[in-house]
């Protein structure tokens, strides 16, 4: 390079956060400077001076401009990258960029010449060198981009898509997708065509004098988004002020989380629609897990029931479904959206039956709380399991208390998401189960003898547990419970 140029790079560099008058925005909002005539000798040389940035990392490009065919070097070619780094040549047409590192594409123009662009990257302190040959725009034909933007999956056209030339020339794609970009220069061109709701595409093309070059884009969507949310109830609490459970830490198998706030509520944002596992934890508290199947473009709803570390019981077994309070039928009647659980105890002094929220002697268990409009949780504790000269056994199921009722017009057990879940003294995670698809109106889970052994049932039947009440109405006595086919 020669000493005299050598010199005035440098100085570009050390006037960067002195001359920062006289700034312009150029297409793309970015801050660039306007020209400032400095003397040298018997010429005048324009340095165009870029805005400094906190993180600017400097790098350079150099090059030559001549007349195509005659290789003459032209004088006072303004030679910019799309960032509005800029410089002019000199007599024997050399430029020399000082630029911001990364990717450029650069515009060679003087006045009787037809505009040459060229693209490249260039790192951090790196140099790299383009050179220019300019037509003159006597003999410019004319150039142009065409071709058809399309769905990368469906293959249908895109309408109202953009396509340009970094930075100055764009097209709009017709109803059928294609589109047509006159040019006003030759070169090595970054084509982008983007579209709200796709992610762009960038393309390296050359311009041919006076041919028109098909260039088409097939653009993939862009994600929409997805998220799960939900709320965090205590299984202990009753009342409906007193359920929410704040600080539970709810995080998917890749490990994207939330917290829940003080009303129990939690949104997880996800990166794709792919099956989620969602682990819901909290000190002092049983871990639960649940699986969904996120959708794009949309939340899904997943709630969780949390029981604290049993104290002074044996079991807990808690019962959750859908939160709608109520249905509403064809004739416009309203209908509750009403689960019973039921736990059955046979044994030797009378069987028993927990399915309402009566406050008398149960062998032991109790019901915490009957919900009757949605969501639960209906929790059953077991206090201790209560021995006898016979065996004591321990049977729980679910009665959808108005699907017969209805006529069959409300969601099933397995539509509602009924899930009941078995919390024991043993291990730190509770035993699930979720209610199978079927009609059936009575959902039969599992059993348990007295020494906590649990054996899975897991079916729907037809019949629901037959009791009688007692004279006095406190307590509830069992005939029979029923059996799986």
């Amino acid at each position: 390079m020669p000493r005299k140029r050598a010199f005035w790079a440098i100085l570009q560099v050390c006037l960067f956060s002195s001359l920062l008058t006289g700034l312009s925005i150029n297409r793309f909002g970015l801050a660039a400077a306007s020209p400032r005539l400095v003397q040298q000798g018997d010429e005048n040389t324009a340095l165009y001076l870029p805005l400094v940035l906190k993180d600017f990392q400097p790098a350079w490009i150099v090059g030559r401009v001549s007349a195509q065919g005659s290789g003459t070097p032209l004088f006072q070619v303004q030679v910019c990258s799309q960032n509005g780094e800029c410089d002019l040549t000199d007599a024997q047409g050399n430029y020399h960029l000082i630029v911001s590192a990364g990717w450029k594409q650069l515009t060679a123009q003087k006045d009787g010449y037809a505009p040459a662009v060229q693209s490249l990257h260039v790192l951090p302190n790196q140099t790299r060198s383009a050179d220019f040959s300019l037509i003159p725009s006597d003999n410019f034909l004319g150039a142009a981009f065409q071709g058809t933007v399309s769905d990368a999956q469906s293959n249908a056209p895109l309408a109202g898509a953009q396509v340009c030339t970094t930075p100055t020339q764009c097209a709009t794609t017709g109803n059928d997708g294609t589109y047509t970009l006159n040019l006003n220069g030759l070169g090595q061109f970054e084509l982008r065509a983007e579209k709200t709701g796709y992610n762009p595409l960038t393309k390296n093309v050359a311009a041919v004098n006076g041919q028109t070059v098909t260039v088409d884009f097939a653009l993939s969507k862009q994600w929409q988004g997805a998220w799960i949310e939900g709320t965090v109830i205590d299984a202990s609490r009753g009342r409906e002020e007193e359920k929410a459970l704040s600080g539970v830490s709810l995080c998917t198998q890749l490990n994207e989380c939330a917290v829940s706030d003080a009303q129990g509520r939690y949104r997880i944002n996800l990166s794709s629609a792919d099956w989620r596992e969602v682990t819901a934890q909290k000190a002092g508290f049983y871990t639960v897990a649940k699986g969904i199947q996120p959708i794009e473009g949309a939340g899904v709803t997943l709630n969780f029931v949390l029981s604290p570390y049993l104290s002074g019981l044996v079991a807990r077994i808690v019962l959750t479904w859908d939160a709608r309070q109520n249905f509403t039928l064809p004739d416009n009647q309203t209908i509750e959206n009403d689960l019973d659980a039921y736990l059955y105890i046979e044994h030797s002094l009378g069987n028993r039956v927990i399915y309402w929220d009566a406050d008398q002697d149960y062998l032991s268990s109790r019901l915490l709380y009957d919900v009757r409009e949605g969501s639960g949780p209906e929790t059953i504790d077991i206090l201790k399991f209560e021995p006898s000269s016979l065996p004591t056994r321990y049977f729980y199921g679910v009665h959808h208390a108005n699907y017969l009722y209805s006529g069959k017009q409300i969601p099933t057990l397995n539509q509602l998401g009924a899930q009941v879940c078995l919390y024991t003294t043993t291990g730190d995670i509770a035993r699930c189960y979720t209610a199978p698809p079927g009609e059936e109106e009575f959902w039969f889970v599992f059993e348990m003898d007295q020494s906590g052994n649990l054996f899975g049932r897991d079916c729907l039947v037809d019949q629901i547990p037959q009791i009688n009440e007692d004279q006095n109405g406190k307590r509830v006595v069992g005939v029979s419970f029923p059996s799986c086919p």
